[in-house]
């Protein structure tokens, strides 16, 4: 299964972004996942740009069941650890404030971010999420 059949399924889907903002406020979305959330999701990127200039991060927009949370800074850098850390213990907090909420979550930080999904995320992501049961779907890298 890929992450849009989750979506399909009622998953909220993480997205993971950059904290970059253009000139027109909209947040910067040019590849990857968020790359393809953007294109699906009209005004997503406005929305989260908007997001980020308010100082929130982690972004959950309900009328798309999208969640968009930034695993760096800058488009250009690597991920880090410590952003996917913050990242993941932001997720389950949203998930303990919404007992009805399923999220897809992709490896974060393992793509473009540059990360090792088998010896550092996804053991930081099982040990996260792995209370929550069934209502958490991590997706290695594809």
């Amino acid at each position: 299964m890929n992450i849009w059949d989750y979506y399909s399924s009622g998953y909220h889907i993480v997205i993971p972004t950059n904290e970059c903002v253009k000139s027109n406020g909209e947040a910067v979305m040019g590849a990857g996942l968020a790359l393809q959330a953007k294109i699906r999701f009209q005004n997503l990127a406005k929305s989260y740009g908007l997001s980020l200039k308010s100082g929130q991060s982690l972004m959950v927009h309900e009328g798309y069941r999208v969640i968009c949370v930034p695993t760096k800074g800058d488009w250009r850098d690597k991920s880090t650890v410590a952003r996917i850390t913050a990242a993941c213990y932001g997720l389950a907090k949203t998930l303990e404030t919404h007992p009805e909420m399923r999220l897809a979550i992709p490896a974060l930080g393992c793509g473009l971010g540059g990360l090792n999904w088998e010896k550092t995320i996804k053991p930081l992501m099982t040990g996260v999420f792995s209370r929550f049961g069934e209502r958490v779907a991590l997706l290695p890298p594809q």
